[in-house]
């Protein structure tokens, strides 16, 4: 297996053509890439990417749907599509969503000042979105000591017939 590291912007699709022709399909020699390669659909058009495995730091917004078919994400993705005529594309939309959901609620927790949304993230029990609010579908804690998160997930997926398909999803935490 080959690990391709970076972004399709920065001659990602030259490379898996490259590779293609001098070592073979995906079926021969197999290939991964992070998270820079998800979300283009240039990339998933691609002859020579279908066989890819894609990596990235979280779920799928198919599999953040399922788990919360009803929830705040679900409602985020019909009213995108409603204005957009289309889902939102790439792995992170939901996440960027999420990070804004974290923002606001520090924000509200703050006195508006910037050392105020500061502290309400990084003090005392931090900043928590809960299940039924976020547009994750679970819970959200930033560690007030850290800045992590407790939603720890990572997905696996694979090209083929021109879209990106779940292969394999961990949820560590």
């Amino acid at each position: 297996m080959i690990y391709i590291a970076g972004i399709f912007d920065n001659n990602g699709g030259q490379l898996i053509k490259d590779k293609v022709k001098v070592l073979g399909d995906n079926t021969k020699v197999k290939i991964m890439a992070p998270d820079g390669f998800t979300g283009y659909p240039d990339f998933v058009k691609m002859p020579e990417a279908d066989g890819a495995y894609l990596t990235f730091a979280g779920l799928s917004t198919d599999l953040l749907l399922a788990n919360a078919p009803d929830g705040a994400g679900a409602k985020f993705v019909s009213d995108y599509k409603a204005e957009y005529g289309t889902d939102p594309v790439g792995s992170y939309p939901l996440y960027g969503v999420s990070a804004v959901q974290v923002i606001m609620a520090a924000i509200a927790a703050s006195d508006g000042t910037r050392e105020g949304v500061r502290n309400a993230v990084f003090s005392g029990s931090g900043i928590t979105i809960p299940a039924d609010a976020s547009v994750l579908g679970k819970s959200i804690t930033i560690d007030p000591a850290t800045g992590d998160v407790d939603a720890i997930d990572i997905t696996v997926e694979i090209v083929k017939g021109g879209a990106e398909t779940t292969l394999q999803a961990w949820v560590l935490k």
